[in-house]
Parts: structure tokens; C-alpha cells; sequence
């Protein structure tokens, strides 16, 4: 296969991404009157192109996306069918996405400008509000589920928008029943979410602050060494104002911050618009335009300067298979397709013939119970590697350890071995083997205590920081006391 290859009316320029569920690729649409346009088109990886019901319900999610209308949104143009293949026609936007620009940040301080990051939540803001407000459609209104770096695209002219807008669900079906073939952002997630309690469009507006929590302070909240670690932050963990990790950030924002991740979901706000209205007074002072010129001119800078071009063993799977007549596949629309995947009772094969079961083996062969050995073989053998695997882990390469757990009868935060870990409580925090500085400290007051513990190996230890003292009274003795001078007195 050769550059410039085509799919239908589409001619494939050049690959721009790879994801958990597709792969992406900038491609040249042919329009009528000689007329072309650019867009960006998805292929569904094989194993979950086979898996009809993902199908079904990735067909549904994309129909659902390509309704929507938003500046802020990444449209959906088509969806099309060719042999196994799926592929998804979209919105092409000049740029990079917003994680891939976090992780180019400085060091130390923000990767945005503090303008800048509220343009950008501002602008989520408000495409997700057209989506949790919809009443035009007979979808309703839509929860992406994913809002995340990953799914908000910068354009090279500032702009701002949310891209899987629709497949979110989709992805979510594969992501809980397929293990190993995506990974679900769970630092993202609401607390509803995790609970498996109802959830709405609230939802999407706890992970955009988390989103605005990491442009702020460049760490995210409830990161965590496994998934039960993230959740149990998520749902007791109550992050530090962003203007206590980096000098300079407003007072106000600490206050936007904080409500947009509250635990409840009734005290936060309760809508993208009123999100969106509290942050436009950070970018109204040089000008929403300006701050898009900005934004723009610092997508420009981050971006490679070249891509690489297509690779042709890339190209040969990204395309259709070819059949010996030429091109025999057919470009399936949307309502189409969703009859295709339908879901069709499959005839059982019927029994062999007798004949065909009564047919002379020679004596000492046996293909069948020859099978069914090497099946054994096999098994055994993988079982014999993955204990040999587990033994090698647990004696070699595990690292022993413990817990610890630190709580506070005043506000205080918690470092231990000099490394900060946040406002206490810390709970159930997993720690090597071995003895431990842990130091609390009063925000914003000059006191501190240092304790040493010793942390073995599966158990738990818990600290109590105790700032409050109790106050002695005046002791009395029988019906003598001493006044203020020290004097006996008699009654």
C-alpha cells in the first residue's frame, strides 16, 4: 500500500493519533462540485469490531454525537462499514489535545496562563451545557462520562473543544467487561460515579474540576499507586486550595475550585452555564480574543514540527481488506448500519454423518485424545510459568510493605520523609519497610510536630496529632484555697 490510499470518498493524508479504542488518521474528503474538506477519521480496532454488541452500541453513541451542533464540540460527520471495518468520520481540528500540552509544561507553575486556563474550562463549560440541556432531540440529554486532557482538543486559532462526545458509553461498556483492552481515567471520575449511585450532567462538571484543579497546581488531586487508591481519595479525600501549592493563584478561584468538587452533588454548580459564568471574570481584563490569540500562538510552540508520514504496513491495516475482483466493499451509512447489527440467531451446525463417524483410524493413532493431551500440556505448562512468575515476584521483586494512617484534631498537612502527601486525614497510606519521619504542620502558621515510626511489613499503623491542650483548673483542698497573692483563706 502507497500514501494517498483512499476509503470511499476519502483519502488518507497522514496518521495523528492512537487511542485505547481507535486509531486516527487526517484524511482528504472528496465533496461535490471538485470541493474538498479535511477530517479526521477513526478506525475501530479489530477485537472490539467483532464483538457485536459493542457495535450496536458504539452505531447508537455515534449517531447520538453526529446530532450535535456546537462550536464547542467536535461534530460527527458519518460513520462507515467496509467488510469488519469501522470507521468514524469527524470534525478535524489543527492542534493537540489538552493532556499532551500539560505534560510539555515547565517544571514548576502552570502549563497555561491563569487567563488562559479559564478561557479553556470556560469553553468546556458551555459545550457541555448545550449537551446536558438538550431538548431538541429524541436523545435527550447526553452525559460524556469522560471528560478528561485526553478528550479536550486546542486548536491553532485558540480554539476550544470536546472531542467523543457520544462513544464515551461505549467505551465505558468495553472498559468494565473487557480488562486489558482500555483503561478508564478514574482519577476523573465523580463520587456518584464510583458509588454506582444516579448520576447526571453534574457528573461532567466534577471531572472539568479536576481538569482545572491539574492546569492550576499541575498534579491531580486524587492521583493514586492502584485504582482502589483513587476511588477511596475520590470519595474521603478533600484536596488543598490550588493557592496553598502554587503561590499566586487567586482566592477566588480556590473558591470555584472547591465547589465544583464537592462530594454532593446538589452543593456543586448546577449547570456548565453557571460553571462557565464565575471564570469569564478571569479573561475579561485583556479580552476573551486576545487570550484565544494567546492560546493559540502556545498550541503553534508545543507542536511537533512534522509528523511522520504514513507507514505503509500502518496504511495496510488501517485500509479494508482487497479481494481478488478489486474493491468488492460497500460504504454502509448510519441507519444502515444499525440494521446490520442487529443481533441475529446463528443455526446450529448439524450432527456428522454416521458414516463420516465410522470411518477407520489405523491402530495407535488417535488424533482426538492426541488433542485433547497437548490441550493439557499446554495448561499445565501455562500454569507452571505463572506460579514460577508469581514465586519470582513475591521473592525477588516485591517490595515489602506497610501502612500508615495520620489524622488531625486541627486542620494540618501531612509530609512524610519530607514528601508531601496533603491535608490530613491520610488514610491507609502504603509505605516501605523501614523507619519514618512524618511531620504535620499548621497551614499557615508556624508550628509543626515530627514524629518517627517504625512501619513493618502488612501492618498498620495510625498516628494521632493532638494540637489541642486541656486547661487545668484551681485546685481545691477541703475548705482551704489560696487567692490571688498566695494567701490562705478561711471560710
Amino acid at each position: 500500500m502507497q500514501a494517498g490510499q483512499s476509503i470511499g470518498r476519502y483519502r488518507l493524508l497522514e496518521k495523528i493519533g492512537k487511542g485505547g479504542m481507535a486509531e486516527i488518521f487526517k484524511a482528504s474528503e472528496s465533496l461535490p462540485g471538485g470541493q474538498s474538506r479535511t477530517v479526521a477519521i477513526k478506525r475501530l480496532f479489530p477485537k472490539l469490531s467483532a464483538d457485536r454488541e459493542f457495535v450496536g452500541m458504539f452505531v447508537n453513541e455515534a449517531r447520538i454525537a453526529a446530532e450535535m451542533r456546537h462550536p464547542c464540540i467536535i461534530r460527527t460527520y458519518d460513520l462507515l462499514n467496509y467488510g469488519s471495518y469501522y470507521y468514524i468520520v469527524m470534525e478535524y481540528l489543527e492542534g493537540m489535545d489538552l493532556e499532551d500540552l500539560v505534560i510539555l509544561r515547565a517544571p514548576e507553575g502552570m502549563a497555561l496562563s491563569l487567563a488562559e486556563i479559564a478561557l479553556v474550562v470556560h469553553e468546556v463549560a458551555m459545550g457541555l451545557h448545550y449537551a446536558h440541556a438538550r431538548t431538541d432531540s429524541s436523545s435527550g440529554p447526553v452525559v460524556h462520562r469522560d471528560i478528561s486532557p485526553g478528550n479536550i482538543l486546542l486548536g491553532t486559532g485558540g480554539q476550544v473543544k470536546i472531542t467523543d462526545f457520544g462513544i464515551a458509553r461505549a467505551t465505558q461498556y468495553a472498559s468494565f467487561t473487557r480488562p486489558g483492552i482500555l483503561k478508564g481515567k478514574y482519577e476523573y471520575m465523580a463520587p456518584e460515579y464510583v458509588k454506582g449511585d444516579q448520576f447526571d450532567g453534574r457528573a461532567d462538571l466534577f471531572s472539568l474540576g479536576v481538569v482545572l484543579y491539574e492546569l492550576l497546581t499541575g498534579s491531580n488531586p486524587f492521583a493514586g499507586v492502584t485504582p482502589h487508591d483513587v476511588w477511596s481519595r475520590i470519595l474521603r479525600h478533600e484536596p488543598a486550595p490550588p493557592s496553598s501549592v502554587v503561590p499566586g493563584v487567586p482566592a477566588l478561584m480556590d473558591k470555584v475550585v472547591e465547589r465544583a468538587l464537592c462530594k454532593n452533588p446538589r452543593r456543586r454548580y448546577h449547570s456548565g452555564e453557571e460553571f462557565a459564568a464565575v471564570l469569564t471574570g478571569f479573561f475579561d481584563d485583556p479580552g476573551p480574543e486576545k487570550v484565544r490569540f494567546a492560546l493559540g500562538e502556545r498550541v503553534k510552540r508545543a507542536m511537533h514540527p512534522s509528523r511522520e508520514g504514513i507507514d505503509s504496513g500502518e496504511m495496510a491495516q488501517f485500509l479494508p481488506p482487497e479481494t481478488e475482483r478489486g474493491d468488492s466493499t460497500r460504504e454502509v451509512y448510519l441507519d444502515e448500519l444499525l440494521e446490520l447489527v442487529e443481533p441475529v440467531e446463528v443455526p446450529r451446525p448439524p450432527p456428522l454423518a454416521k458414516a463420516e463417524a465410522d470411518v477407520t483410524v489405523p491402530k495407535g493413532m488417535q488424533p482426538l485424545k492426541l488433542r485433547h493431551r497437548i490441550r493439557w500440556l499446554w495448561l499445565v505448562m501455562i500454569v507452571v510459568l505463572v506460579a514460577g512468575a508469581v514465586a519470582g515476584y513475591y521473592f525477588f521483586l516485591r517490595t515489602p510493605r506497610g501502612f500508615l494512617t495520620v489524622t488531625s484534631d486541627l486542620r494540618a498537612e501531612i509530609f512524610v520523609d519530607g514528601k508531601r502527601l496533603g491535608l490530613a486525614p491520610v488514610e491507609h497510606m502504603p509505605l516501605e519497610v523501614g523507619r519514618h519521619s512524618i511531620e504535620a504542620r499548621r497551614p499557615g502558621r508556624q508550628q509543626a510536630k515530627t514524629y518517627h515510626r517504625l512501619i513493618e511489613e502488612g501492618k498498620h499503623v495510625t498516628l494521632k496529632v493532638k494540637w489541642k491542650t486541656r486547661r487545668r483548673k484551681a485546685r481545691r483542698s477541703g475548705r482551704r484555697w489560696r487567692g490571688r497573692r498566695g494567701r490562705k483563706r478561711v471560710r
